[in-house]
């Protein structure tokens, strides 16, 4: 399944699954232009990010959030419902924010801000 398709339901966890320890990658630091040109499930693998989609209800102005924790995997966590276009250019957005890339090439309402909670990112 292509990550920008929208799943019709949650994805359901297996009852038996046993968590497991990520290892630490070292993540390559792309260029703007790799960013915003690169195949998505090709920018994702190299980035060691997933996309997990989150209900929050209502919430028109939520567009996406990006999570990683320290050399961790890169978790960025969007609504269901949204257009493919509109999935991309957010995971697109957050990807150059966390690499501090120039982002004036994205739709100004769309707007990124970064916190570090207890050793993470949150954009």
């Amino acid at each position: 399944m292509s990550i920008l398709a929208d799943p019709a339901s949650p994805a359901k966890q297996n009852p038996g699954q046993t968590a497991h320890t990520v290892q630490a990658t070292v993540r390559p630091v792309p260029t703007i232009e790799h960013v915003v040109a690169a195949p998505l499930d090709q920018l994702l693998a190299e980035q060691n990010a997933r996309v997990a989609f989150l209900d929050l209800g209502m919430d028109i102005e939520f567009y996406g959030h990006l999570v990683c924790r320290g050399d961790g995997p890169i978790t960025i966590a969007m609504p269901p419902g949204r257009d493919s276009l509109e999935r991309e250019i957010t995971i697109r957005m957050l990807l150059a924010q966390f690499h501090d890339l120039d982002t004036a090439g994205f739709p100004d309402h769309m707007t990124a801000t970064t916190t570090i909670r207890n050793g993470k990112w949150v954009l």
